[in-house]
């Protein structure tokens, strides 16, 4: 019988880790990728900094700024946050400020770093290599698997699955029911 932790692992490798990384091989995929990705970077960073009111707190976005250094200033990223996570997730497209410029995806930047902001008298323009950024953040949860799985977040722990796809929050009741559909 597997623990807790290593169900949630499980889950994490075949519903997140497997999915991005057949996304991967396709060139088209950095928007997808992206949805995916951001959310459980949020996870994450949320576990890490202890965050789990509504508004995210300086904390969380140290926390990023350690992983993206070119996001080393709070108000920088927050400005990410927003255009990349908030605007994909809900309006569907990156989002732009009066100050920003440009907002994209390209690959090409992972030369030059996973997360690249430029600003001049006119505004910021923020590319991000999605795959090198989705990439990163699948280690860094496997490597700390127990912070992501944190049992800290109050209304939204890691949630248990049966089949099919019925929301547990205890292994026990997993185990204890047997579904027959």
């Amino acid at each position: 019988m597997m623990s807790e932790i290593e169900v949630q692992r499980d889950l994490f490798r075949r519903w997140f880790k497997q999915p991005l990384a057949d996304l991967y091989n396709n060139p088209d995929a950095g928007f997808p990728v992206l949805m995916i990705t951001l959310p459980l970077l949020g996870r994450y960073l949320r576990e890490k900094s202890n965050n789990h009111q509504e508004k995210l707190q300086d904390d969380f976005h140290k926390e990023l700024g350690q992983m993206l250094p070119s996001l080393s200033d709070i108000a920088t990223s927050r400005k990410f946050w927003r255009l990349y996570r908030h605007g994909m997730l809900h309006r569907g497209t990156l989002k732009l400020d009066a100050d920003v410029l440009e907002v994209g995806i390209d690959e090409r930047v992972a030369a030059y770093g996973i997360v690249t902001v430029s600003y001049d008298s006119q505004g910021y323009k923020f590319r991000v290599a999605a795959i090198a950024l989705s990439k990163l953040v699948v280690t860094t949860i496997e490597n700390d698997f127990a912070t992501f799985a944190g049992d800290n977040s109050g209304t939204n722990p890691m949630m248990l699955l049966s089949a099919p796809y019925l929301v547990r929050k205890s292994l026990d009741l997993m185990q204890s029911d047997l579904w027959l559909w």
